[in-house]
């Protein structure tokens, strides 16, 4: 296909207006491949791994995310292409896939914790979720919401609406 603009964070999806607009589409596998391929020749063009060293913390703030992924997409050139509607139709695009990995499962395949999960489909989980995090944070910093501070209100609200004595 040919295609008519970058909107990732996370250095292999690319955005085909085609998809979005009912063009043709493509399945599982071929995205998946698509992906591994895009992300190794990125890192042969970039000459190195896309971790770094500070990857190695134990918690990742919400600002260490909005800073990655700006740097991420201005040293590709890729901000031109993270407006708001892209951003939101991709973290879309995330949750469907985030989705696909619990569709046709039972609540008694996916208990608290997985435990019955094997490490592949487990760290497959955690690549969606991640890429899920990685578009939200984006997204908001796009559309300069103070994400923390949303997020604080929200409990706040919450708190308020669903008092924890009223809800037992």
């Amino acid at each position: 296909p040919q295609w008519s603009g970058v909107c990732c964070v996370d250095s292999c999806c690319f955005l085909d207006r085609s998809l979005l607009m009912g063009g043709a589409r493509i399945d599982k596998a071929q995205r998946r491949k698509l992906r591994n391929k895009l992300k190794r020749r990125l890192r042969q063009i970039s000459g190195k791994n896309e971790t770094s060293e500070s990857d190695d913390v134990a918690d990742i703030s919400l600002n260490y995310i909005k800073g990655r992924a700006e740097r991420f997409a201005t040293e590709r050139d890729w901000s031109k292409f993270h407006t708001p509607r892209n951003l939101a139709l991709a973290l879309v695009g995330e949750i469907g896939e985030l989705s696909e990995i619990f569709q046709w499962k039972g609540d008694d395949e996916c208990p608290p914790g997985l435990g019955n999960w094997n490490p592949k489909d487990l760290e497959h989980l955690g690549e969606e979720l991640s890429d899920c995090i990685i578009y939200l944070v984006r997204l908001a910093d796009r559309c300069s919401v103070d994400l923390s501070r949303a997020i604080r209100r929200k409990f706040d609200l919450n708190a308020k609406k669903y008092p924890a004595q009223k809800c037992r």
